[in-house]
């Protein structure tokens, strides 16, 4: 006898689609909760990792801390450190009085002589400058209008003249006053 099959074919194929496609689609939801295992599993361990070379740093710390808290020589430490600043601070401030009486010199005309310098609070210069007669005190002046002098030197004026005699030679002695660049005063190097 024949054999009857009462199935149709058709239905096979799409009930085969299905299957498949649920199969498939089931087998990746496998995976992908797998993998979500898995890099949870690894988010808890490098969280872990973290807390405890957070806490053994803490640790460190605190062990370094006390180590030097517990130091004999702390307070001399911090008092040279302390005076480290302070020098440091001197050497900052420290005033280069030799680049200014470079520049004094090389600026000065040979018929003129000083009498002595004083400087004030604001770092104005007052000198008394010692010269033969008017016509070189205005000669001793111009050479602060010059290019290669006046980069230092500004705002040369007169405050007074008088005359002066000193074993029978008649000069003028002029107390002038001028302001001297404080960047100057401070470089180290002497100029060339």
């Amino acid at each position: 006898m024949p054999e009857i099959n009462l199935l149709n074919n058709n239905s096979g194929q799409k009930a085969g689609i299905g299957n498949t496609v649920a199969s498939t689609m089931s087998k990746a939801l496998i995976v992908v909760l797998i993998l979500l295992l898995a890099y949870w599993g690894y988010a808890l361990l490098a969280t872990r990792s973290a807390r405890n070379s957070i806490a053994s740093a803490k640790y460190a710390i605190e062990q370094d801390q006390q180590d030097i808290i517990k130091n004999g020589g702390r307070n001399e430490v911090l008092t040279r450190q302390a005076q480290l600043k302070q020098a440091d601070t001197l050497i900052t401030n420290h005033v280069y009085w030799s680049r200014f009486f470079s520049d004094i010199a090389k600026a000065t005309l040979k018929t003129a002589a000083y009498g002595g310098f004083a400087v004030d609070a604001d770092g104005v210069i007052t000198a008394s400058v010692i010269v033969p007669d008017y016509q070189s005190l205005d000669q001793f002046l111009q050479v602060f209008d010059l290019p290669a002098y006046n980069g230092n030197f500004s705002n040369v004026r007169i405050v007074s003249v008088s005359k002066s005699q000193d074993e029978n030679v008649e000069a003028l002695d002029a107390r002038i006053k001028f302001n001297y660049s404080v960047g100057a005063l401070k470089n180290k190097q002497t100029p060339q």
